[in-house]
């Protein structure tokens, strides 16, 4: 990819209540393998060279929750009223 062709940004969606798993919260904040499942869900991006930017959608009673578990992910945590 040149950089004619413009960003790439992945949009990742940081929602879900696990209602329909019974986890009985919300489930990109389970754990995989010892980490969030949105930590390896953000990290795939950042590791992905087309990807110039990754994005986290969170509802914002979340916010708190999925930055604590970005806590040893390398992705940039800022933003304006959110993630």
């Amino acid at each position: 990819m040149s950089e004619s062709d413009g960003a790439v940004v992945a949009v990742v969606l940081g929602a879900g209540q696990g209602t329909r798993m019974g986890a009985g919260r919300n489930k990109v904040l389970l754990t995989l393998r010892g980490k969030p499942i949105l930590v390896h869900a953000l990290a795939a991006f950042e590791q992905t060279p087309q990807v110039t930017e990754t994005l986290l959608v969170a509802h914002p009673d979340e916010e708190a929750m999925c930055l604590e578990a970005m806590e040893n992910c390398p992705v940039e945590a800022i933003g304006e009223n959110g993630l």
